[in-house]
């Protein structure tokens, strides 16, 4: 079973600066862009009891019991009520931005300005915590099966991190030209440069949410009756 925590957090360091250079055909330099993607090791969790994992996976499971009770399986299997929660992943993922933004004067009289992104660094954070009810003792079969089925969901929430993170960093150069690509009066670089760091935000948030949606399509094809039932009866 899986649960999402999404955090978002895109702070932005503004340096103005006026020294010559000239909109997206003449300016002479790219953006230094630092873009790392980061997954931490696992953290595994092994003190709760199966009451409190049940309790807190409660109305997913009663959905999900729902969904799928035409599968002979879970319909012999009782009410969502008779059903308990043996492990948890808990996927985590940040997203963390730093930017140096520089104006420079677009003709001699200084009167037009263009806003450009000096410097960009974004880390995408992902974490998984792995929660296997504290009865279920290491060593047994039955705390293989249920390590085996939680493991599954970690790695498809890394891949997915992963993937839309690849796409986040070919697309923040074009970002960024789009930013770039007027030139502004004198007095409006520091409302500009309040625009270039919400839209900056906004395109983070975009696909933040895209991972979230792809998480749960993913994990939606693991947590199957097929897959529950295989981890029910693989000690048997």
């Amino acid at each position: 079973m899986i649960t999402l925590k999404l955090l978002l957090s895109a702070p932005l360091l503004l340096n103005v600066q006026g020294e010559g250079g000239g909109c997206l055909k003449f300016q002479n330099y790219a953006t230094e862009i630092d873009f790392k993607f980061v997954s931490a090791p696992i953290e595994y969790n092994y003190t709760r009891t199966r009451k409190t994992l049940t309790n807190q996976a409660r109305e997913r499971t009663r959905s999900w019991v729902a969904q799928n009770k035409g599968h002979s399986w879970v319909s012999g299997s009782g009410d969502y009520k008779q059903w308990h929660t043996n492990g948890v992943t808990e996927g985590s993922m940040s997203v963390q931005s730093e930017a140096e933004l520089i104006a420079l004067p677009y003709d001699r009289f200084g009167a037009y300005y263009c806003p450009y992104v000096k410097r960009l660094k974004i880390r995408v954070n992902y974490a998984s915590v792995i929660k296997i009810a504290r009865e279920i003792k290491k060593g047994t079969c039955e705390f293989d099966a249920v390590m085996e089925h939680e493991l599954k969901h970690h790695d498809a929430n890394e891949i997915v991190s992963q993937t839309l993170a690849d796409r986040m960093e070919a697309d923040i150069p074009k970002m960024i030209d789009f930013m770039e690509s007027k030139y502004i009066l004198r007095s409006d670089v520091p409302q500009t440069f309040e625009i270039i760091k919400e839209g900056l935000r906004d395109a983070l948030q975009v696909y933040s949410k895209e991972i979230s949606t792809k998480m749960d399509e993913f994990n939606g094809h693991i947590d199957t009756p097929d897959e529950y039932r295989r981890v029910a009866q693989s000690c048997k």
